[in-house]
């Protein structure tokens, strides 16, 4: 008897499971993502000091005279007097983001009030120069990042100015009324977690007219940057 009871039992539940699948509410589930994008985590140095050495003697970072020790290029960068490769030297500037990153920058310089000399890019040539200041003692500036030639700007960005998104082929400065001003365009590669990826700014330079060399200590310049840096967009699947 107990059998048939049991038996009897189970075609019911059976049944029942037939009759819920049968008239079922439909079910909805919503599957929500968030984009992984990680946060830029660049170390910069804290200063980037460097001598100017017209006269092409042996000085130290400071600008003193060191026979022994001194560099005896036009610009002596802080970093000239650190051990490294031929190919890290520059102020350094390391990648802890994780992922390769795009980094635009912008240089410009400003002269002293009473300086009577011309700061000029690399590239600059004969027209650049206004003619009222035609006759000045003169220098070439060069700057680098990394293998990247970064273009000396004469005039300071104007108050407000911000560095917007970077592309692959025209890195740009932009202000709020939307001018922009050419930057440089390279790469800062992640690295490993033992060894990040760095960027090395470097500069150099040379006197344009070496006849003139009447310098003195009020012919000083500074050169300001601007950095922008984005997450670097992956390479496109072959």
């Amino acid at each position: 008897m107990k059998k048939i009871i049991s038996a009897g039992l189970a075609t019911i539940l059976a049944a029942s499971a037939l009759t819920t699948a049968a008239f079922a509410d439909e079910v909805k589930i919503t599957a929500e993502g968030t984009v992984a994008k990680p946060a830029i985590k660049v170390t910069m140095p804290k200063s980037m000091a460097f001598v100017f050495n017209p006269y092409g003697l042996k000085v130290d970072v400071k600008g003193k005279i060191d026979a022994t020790n001194g560099k005896e290029t036009t610009m002596v960068g802080s970093y000239a007097f650190e051990t490294v490769e031929a190919d890290q030297a520059g102020w350094k500037i390391v990648n802890a983001t994780g992922a390769d990153l795009q980094v635009a920058v912008y240089a410009y310089s400003t002269n002293k009030a009473d300086a009577e000399f011309l700061v000029l890019d690399k590239n600059a040539v004969e027209a650049d120069v206004p003619a009222a200041e035609s006759g000045k003692r003169a220098v070439k500036v060069e700057l680098q990042a990394g293998d990247v030639a970064i273009p000396l700007q004469k005039d300071a960005l104007a108050a407000g100015t911000k560095l917007w998104s970077v592309a692959a082929a025209d890195a740009a400065l932009a202000s709020a009324d939307n001018t922009k001003k050419l930057a440089a365009l390279t790469e800062l590669e992640a690295g490993t977690a033992d060894a990040p990826g760095a960027l090395y700014i470097s500069v150099a330079g040379e006197t344009v007219n070496p006849d003139k060399l009447i310098w003195s200590e009020k012919d000083a310049v500074k050169i300001n940057f601007v950095f922008g840096f984005e997450i670097k967009e992956p390479d496109a699947a072959p």
